[in-house]
């Protein structure tokens, strides 16, 4: 029973996948995530219990049947109301919500937004270069160098316009320091904001151009090539940290199962605090400018890590162990945080509909976007609007910057004849409209 409900769990979230790619829309990028972790859930299934140790406390549990199936059930139940949301917001709402990639002539990047986002990347790059030298993972999780590093992710949409506008090699050139940070502090947050959402656009293009059967054939290897070539990256960056090659995040549905089973047997609840969290980054750098300190809760992956390792409340070095969407919502509400497959899709589905009002903003913020997706459905929900308060407010300024600049050197200076001349032609339009 438990393999059937996996197996049906995983069909069903890579039926709505498929109906989102078939549709091109941006909700693709969190369905092949939760898709792709749905599948690895037939293992434990398989298995039919799981057990671990904790690292602190040398205490064995054990997580049987009835946790596993408790955990299928959540999850698919999670996944049915997220895909069914989806659908129904994007037929109602919006109706063409698909995102095209090609920029049109009028929708051109300014050249000042590129030249400042350069100049974010440059000096991100070399700023944290130097401010990160002889630091590794624990120094990143605990913020060292955070202010550099902001610099660099706000440079992230670089890569995208670039790649857009069919500059790979120069594309590709800026993504290479990005992939070295991530193999030096051994995380992946660096390839979400330059490595994906390059492959992403390579991926897009090359199938919007595609017409006849060669074509689309075409597409599939680039797809392929660009996956497999994400799966190695992911994977090495991992192998530096466990010395093993697997899958990614491949042991994550066995940390689900045993999330919400200790959950379950210390009666932990924590409620709105990673929603709160998440919302705070938003808004987060005007209360600092106000002076409004950052409340003392905390993240639910570090919860997490103190039921599954029995780490010690106040212990000084920094764990936290986020174990996907599923689990945090269970922490969070019990089998009512089902319901949140209904908030993400709206949120997910929300921010689509914006973005696909004005391309170049698509565009400028879909690197976030990546990371806001992959962080979401990791379990990672505070972690998520992280690069939304700093970073993606600094490469919006440059957009807005460009455009504002560009928009009044193209202004023509009139002279009082010409106003005149160009506010009568106005209303004698005006006038002409009003008969009948």
């Amino acid at each position: 029973m438990l393999l059937t409900i996996a197996l049906s769990n995983a069909a069903l979230t890579t039926v709505f996948l498929v109906m989102a790619i078939s549709a091109r829309r941006l909700v693709a990028i969190p369905l092949l995530l939760m898709s792709y972790f749905s599948w690895l859930f037939v293992l434990p299934a398989y298995n039919g219990e799981v057990s671990w140790v904790q690292g602190f406390t040398g205490v064995r549990y054990r997580a049987g049947y009835g946790d596993i199936l408790n955990t299928l059930l959540f999850a698919a139940g999670f996944n049915v109301l997220f895909g069914v949301i989806d659908i129904l917001l994007s037929r109602l709402v919006a109706k063409r919500s698909e995102v095209d990639w090609v920029l049109p002539s009028h929708g051109r990047v300014p050249q000042v937004t590129l030249i400042i986002l350069a100049v974010y990347w440059v000096f991100g790059v070399v700023m944290y270069y130097q401010s990160s030298r002889g630091l590794g993972y624990r120094d990143y999780v605990e913020g060292q160098s955070n202010w550099p590093l902001v610099f660099l992710w706000a440079s992230a949409p670089l890569i995208v316009f670039l790649s857009i506008a069919g500059r790979y090699i120069l594309a590709g050139a800026c993504v290479l320091p990005f992939l070295l940070f991530a193999f030096q502090f051994q995380v992946r947050s660096f390839a979400l904001l330059s490595l994906v959402p390059f492959a992403f656009v390579v991926v897009m293009r090359s199938a919007l151009r595609a017409r006849q059967v060669i074509g689309r054939m075409r597409v599939a290897l680039v797809a392929v090539a660009a996956g497999l070539l994400l799966m190695a990256t992911s994977s090495l960056v991992k192998y530096t940290v466990s010395g093993r090659i697997s899958l990614p995040d491949a042991g994550m549905p066995y940390g689900v199962v045993q999330a919400m089973a200790m959950v379950d047997r210390e009666r932990v609840r924590l409620g709105a605090d990673a929603l709160f969290l998440y919302g705070y980054n938003y808004v987060s750098p005007l209360l600092k400018l106000t002076g409004v300190a950052k409340p003392g809760i905390v993240d639910p992956p570090v919860r997490i890590a103190q039921l599954l390792d029995g780490v010690p409340r106040g212990w000084p070095v920094y764990f936290h162990y986020p174990t996907l969407v599923w689990s945090d919502a269970y922490i969070a509400w019990g089998f009512a945080g089902v319901f949140m497959g209904a908030f993400w899709a709206v949120v997910f589905a929300g921010w689509a509909l914006a973005l696909r009002a004005n391309r170049l903003l698509a565009a400028l913020t879909f690197p976030f976007y990546i990371w806001h997706s992959y962080m979401v459905v990791r379990g990672a929900t505070a972690i998520a609007s992280v690069p939304l308060s700093y970073a993606a407010y600094l490469s919006l300024a440059a957009l807005l910057f460009g455009m504002v600049l560009t928009a009044w050197v193209r202004q023509e200076p009139l002279n009082p004849r010409q106003a005149a001349a160009r506010k009568f032609v106005a209303g004698s339009r005006s006038q002409s409209g009003r008969r009948v």
